[in-house]
């Protein structure tokens, strides 16, 4: 080269590629060592095809002034183009050129940005976008909602208890009135969703709000033949949580793990566990204490292309009536609110195991 780079500018955490009129690469700083895989050593003296592929031939021409036909200067333009990694995979990227004249010769600065994550950006834009019309939409319209709801659902509660009912007409008001009970529940999660509202923490056993939720949810578990097994740590030290809040994510996870049993035609089974999770905390061998409760069960795996999307809002793998996509986002988004953290793992047989981590205070 025959004029000095600034290496303050160069070291920068902008992937930046030097190459001369022929094409052939002069220098690079370490972040597109780290985009493509190579070191700088494999990439020093090579054309610069190697990491962008030949197809991009004529846009070189373009760039070194050798297409005579081209009355456009591409200097300071950006292009969105494909990099090829190390391993043989392409890369989206966008290429920003500029062309430097020195002492009659000709270096060619390229910023090349990857841009494989700005799908990604846009989609949670959007998302962003939509929850915020969903929370307006939904406070908006929750009172107006709730009221005829508790009127329904109140007047059915009252016909109930009439005596001299015969069943088939009971068995009606007992759906009606699950129907409303389930529409109060869709729009109290949205309000979860939607709106943070502190944790009303309190010093609780973990373990009775565990036994509490399996209470409300045996009666539908033995319906649906599912086989519940406790396994829970009685030497637990209290928790300081919502115990309403983490009761509703328990809910949640055992009615989603109902939901996937019902595909499964061999002895269907819910394993609940709760027990102390320790590990190193710091450099002086602290140790930091979780206690973590997992739910596991035995029907189908979550496919791992999508394990990652589960906790997203409005994300559902189920049919269209059967989910609203909001059960795992207003679990996660109350268990990070209760200072913990959940996640899934797929089992190595079949079913899948959600891991609930609460901090010992």
């Amino acid at each position: 080269m025959d004029q000095e780079l600034d290496t303050n500018y160069f070291q920068n955490s902008l992937p930046l590629l030097i190459f001369d009129i022929n094409g052939n690469i002069v220098d690079l700083n370490p972040a597109i060592e780290n985009l493509f895989g190579y070191q700088k050593d494999d990439l020093i003296g090579q054309s610069i095809q190697k990491i962008i592929p030949g197809k991009y031939e004529t846009l070189y021409d373009k760039i070194i002034g050798k297409d005579s036909n081209n009355s456009e200067s591409l200097n300071g333009r950006s292009y969105e183009i494909s990099g090829v990694n190390k391993d043989g995979s392409e890369i989206p990227i966008e290429i920003l050129i500029s062309k430097n004249s020195s002492n009659n010769s000709c270096i060619y600065t390229a910023i090349l940005i990857d841009i494989r994550n700005r799908e990604t950006f846009y989609e949670k834009l959007i998302q962003s976008s939509k929850l915020a019309a969903v929370g307006e939409l939904v406070s908006g319209v929750t009172h107006d909602l709730n009221n005829p709801l508790a009127v329904i659902m109140g007047y059915t509660e009252m016909m109930m208890i009439e005596s001299k009912m015969d069943d088939e007409l009971k068995r009606s008001l007992e759906i009606i009135y699950g129907e409303a009970d389930k529409a109060r529940k869709i729009i109290r999660n949205l309000l979860s969703l939607t709106r943070k509202n502190s944790p009303e923490k309190e010093n609780i056993s973990i373990n009775e709000v565990i036994e509490k939720t399996l209470s409300l949810t045996s009666y539908d578990l033995k319906k649906s033949n599912i086989k519940t097994v406790k396994r829970l740590n009685p030497e637990l030290p209290n928790l300081w949580v919502d115990p309403n809040q983490i009761q509703q994510v328990f809910i949640n996870l055992i009615r989603n793990a109902q939901y996937a049993l019902t595909s499964t035609d061999y002895e269907k089974e819910i394993v609940v566990s709760s027990y102390i999770k320790q590990f190193p905390f710091d450099s002086d061998d602290n140790i930091n204490e979780l206690v973590q409760i997992t739910f596991e069960n035995n029907g189908p795996c979550i496919p791992e292309s999508i394990m990652t999307n589960i906790f997203e809002p409005f994300y559902t793998t189920k049919p269209s009536g059967k989910g609203t996509g909001i059960g795992l986002a207003v679990s996660k988004r109350i268990v990070n609110d209760n200072g913990g953290d959940i996640y899934a793992k797929n089992n190595a047989g079949s079913g899948v195991t959600f891991f609930i981590d609460l901090p010992v205070n």
